[in-house]
């Protein structure tokens, strides 16, 4: 009986953790991927434009093919570096995507400790006695 009643209590703890549980700043860092996300497209739009108007400054000889390669050296160094910060940001919101699974997958034992924590229960009239809340039901109705 005590430990039922030790099991109860734990579960009753255990499950009130699970259910407070949460992963927070989950939206907050999504927020701020998608703002980066947008930031990123814009500038690499931007080089972009860049580069083409190198390329028609050179093509009415107004910069030498020596700058022109310069610059555009330059500006895919630049394209370069905000690909590398967006593979930052999604091997980042990867992991907590991988946390958030996790954390489902933890929750989901929830119905398990009910189920348990309900086995432990001090039983009635109408309803089977339990010795312990990982044995057989032993119906003692005469009790």
């Amino acid at each position: 009986m005590q430990q039922a009643i030790f099991v109860y209590e734990m579960s009753d703890i255990v499950i009130e953790l699970l259910d407070k549980l949460s992963l927070g700043g989950k939206e907050d860092l999504q927020t701020l991927y998608n703002e980066t996300k947008t930031k990123v497209e814009a500038r690499v739009k931007g080089i972009e434009t860049q580069k083409e108007g190198k390329k028609e400054l050179a093509e009415t000889q107004e910069i030498s093919k020596a700058e022109l390669d310069n610059s555009l050296k330059s500006l895919d160094m630049m394209i370069q570096a905000q690909q590398t910060t967006m593979k930052k940001w999604e091997e980042t919101m990867k992991k907590v995507g991988d946390q958030d699974k996790y954390l489902k997958k933890i929750k989901s034992k929830n119905r398990l400790l009910k189920s348990y924590q309900k086995r432990c229960k001090a039983p009635n009239r109408d309803t089977p006695r339990y010795t312990s809340p990982f044995s057989f039901p032993r119906f003692d109705w005469f009790a």
